[in-house]
């Protein structure tokens, strides 16, 4: 991954009370609530397993259409039900005191959300399979039996299909091939009615798609209560063979991000109800499934206290020290290569566990400076098949070997993880209520951090059980079973502002040095041409639409004078195995500040970049737009 650090602390965010109006009436959510869902009050229901211990399967997350934050829905086919069946969803209906109801009978209505589908995304090829990501479904009046949703948006195999359910056959609408790794926005119209004088219309980011004249709601023991909308993933044919219900699906997760919602009334119009923001680029990448082995390798399980090797295992174990003097270990690394976008915006580890142990797991990150082989020493490197059992291992303190007994990154008198070396990323608090071949799932902070933090677009991740009992808890690490394996989701996302690298609102030198670090890579491509060069460094130094300066302007002020003169001078002489920082006088983005840089600012010196009229207005408009932006919510 590139090393840019998601700058979760730099952004001032503004939290808000609740979900937003739109015009004189309606009902809007961009989720920009300083990173918490708008549950209470006259917003959302969620509809989850919350039973899973940190999982999280619906959260707040910093990949967003627009804006700070999204929301993130996952689902695992062994999750507990929710409603009789596999969801999880956020529901939106009318309250009590509410001034703008969802629609009834004879209302007309417009309802906007936009998801996104990630680029791997797994097509479910078994023949009766489908998801439904979006549905207007109402109760039924009292004591009669539910019915499917009234109008659902759903996905069967890779096509977008329409489903409208009345008191006749109802319709099921293809709409064509779904897009991956990129927003969707969808638009739906509606004026409700069991009769011929309903419609529905659906727009597909801005273009008719479909519509119909004709009941779209059910006549009979269905008008008593207002339609509610509905979001995220639900998979009605995730059914366990120990149910009166056969699996019907050959995918076992999913995962969404949704952004933007909006419902309005007649007073809008097709146009009215687009998405203000235009589409942020982002990319959602799991890394380590079966379908990506080849992106993932268990560096090893511990035996005999520390010792670790890459047998034909297919289980993981992660156990206490009282078991017959025994603590194991798992490593997991992670190939972290093909993501494009520069912005580390989520991370979440997950794993799937096979017993219903209750020790929590703590999960550390290994820094980069330790996971190579050193001395025949260390973790193995991609391609290497096994660890040979009497190689021993490498002490991260004294980097030489110590009988053979240990991993790196524990201490070697107390056998427990050296926090001096290993980073703490988190905990999962497993219970004895999880089902076995629960998924559980980690993200925070240190995580993300983490992983944006690599400089070798490798991650390695240490696991332990926190117990004394010794019985630890096993952890998949199947081939033979779709997504079984541990896996690591990212999610990256480009900046608002082209080049803003540290997402500071602004495109500053610091924005030159991150690219300077980072060439090569696509994710900083300025220029349109998929690689980041010289050709970049150039632009984001000299062109208008970023920092709009010259060559030598080493501090960014617009003028090459003698306080750049002053700061190359005093890094005069320096010499790097990488790339120089250009905030210390590197004006060729070479590996040294030398006369050839002197030169340069000697070309420029006196000379004072004056921005372009319209480049100015711009930038006197900026701190006004994103003061807008961000008090939309």
């Amino acid at each position: 991954m590139p090393s840019v650090r998601r700058a979760l602390m730099i952004m001032t965010l503004m939290a808000c009370s609740g979900a937003t109006a739109h015009a004189a009436t309606g009902f809007s959510d961009d989720f920009e609530h300083g990173g918490q869902l708008h549950i209470t009050g006259d917003g959302w229901r969620a509809e989850t397993w919350e039973e899973v211990p940190g999982s999280d399967r619906l959260r707040v997350t910093h990949a967003s259409r627009a804006g700070d934050y999204g929301v993130r829905f996952s689902l695992f086919r062994n999750d507990e039900y929710v409603e009789t069946s596999n969801r999880t969803e956020l529901k939106k209906d009318t309250r009590p005191g509410d001034t703008f109801g969802m629609g009834n009978n004879g209302d007309e209505r417009y309802y906007r959300w936009n998801i996104f589908i990630p680029n791997d995304y797994q097509v479910d090829t078994h023949p009766d399979a489908f998801e439904i990501v979006g549905q207007l479904h109402r109760s039924p009046d009292g004591g009669q039996a539910w019915k499917s949703p009234p109008i659902d948006l759903a996905i069967k195999g890779d096509q977008w299909h329409i489903n409208i359910n009345n008191d006749g056959a109802g319709y099921d609408a293809d709409l064509g091939t779904i897009q991956k790794g990129v927003w969707t926005e969808f638009v739906l119209h509606t004026i409700w009615s069991p009769g011929s004088d309903g419609q529905t219309t659906l727009y597909r980011n801005g273009a008719e798609v479909f519509s119909q004249q004709g009941p779209n709601t059910y006549g009979s023991h269905y008008s008593d209560n207002d339609f509610f909308l509905k979001v995220g993933v639900y998979k009605p044919y995730w059914r366990d063979t120990d149910t009166p219900y056969t699996v019907k699906s050959s995918t076992w997760q999913r995962t969404f991000v949704y952004d933007d919602v909006l419902v309005g009334d007649a007073g809008e119009s097709p146009q009215s109800m687009r998405s203000e923001q235009p589409a942020r680029p982002i990319e959602i990448h799991r890394y380590g499934t079966h379908e990506h082995g080849a992106d993932a390798r268990v560096v090893g399980n511990g035996s005999d206290r520390h010792r670790y090797n890459t047998g034909g295992s297919t289980r993981l174990e992660s156990r206490g020290s009282d078991w017959s003097g025994a603590q194991y270990a798992t490593y997991l690394r992670f190939d972290l290569s093909d993501s494009a976008l520069p912005i580390v915006a989520d991370a979440t580890l997950q794993l799937v566990l096979e017993l219903d142990q209750n020790y929590p797991l703590d999960v550390y990150a290994v820094p980069d400076a330790f996971t190579g082989r050193e001395d025949g020493y260390g973790l193995p490197e991609f391609g290497e098949t096994e660890w040979t059992e009497g190689n021993g291992s490498w002490s991260l303190a004294t980097g030489t070997e110590i009988n053979g007994d240990r991993a790196p990154g524990f201490d070697e008198t107390t056998g427990l993880p050296d926090t001096a070396v290993l980073e703490f990323i988190g905990t999962i608090a497993t219970t004895g209520g999880l089902r076995d071949d629960s998924m559980v799932e980690l993200t925070s902070t240190a995580l993300i951090d983490a992983v944006a933090a690599d400089t070798n677009d490798q991650i390695t991740l240490v696991i332990v059980a926190r117990d004394t009992s010794g019985s630890g808890t096993w952890i998949h690490s199947k081939e033979s079973d779709t997504d079984l394996a541990p896996s690591l989701e990212i999610i990256t996302q480009a900046p608002e502002l082209p080049s803003d690298f540290n997402l500071n609102g602004a495109v500053d030198v610091d924005d030159v040095d991150i690219l300077l670090a980072n060439l090569g890579h696509p994710g900083f491509d300025l220029t349109n041409d998929r690689r980041s060069d010289l050709a970049d460094f150039d632009a984001i130094v000299t062109g208008d639409a970023f920092l709009g300066s010259l060559l030598g302007d080493i501090n960014g002020d617009l003028a090459i004078d003698l306080l750049d003169l002053s700061i190359l001078a005093a890094n005069f002489d320096t010499n790097a195995t990488g790339t120089l920082p250009y905030t210390l006088g590197n004006l060729n983005a070479d590996h040294a500040i030398d006369l050839l840089d002197l030169s340069i600012l000697a070309a420029n010196f006196g000379r004072t970049a004056v921005p372009e009229p319209a480049a100015t207005a711009l930038l006197a408009a900026l701190p006004t737009l994103l003061r807008r932006r961000r008090s939309h919510a």
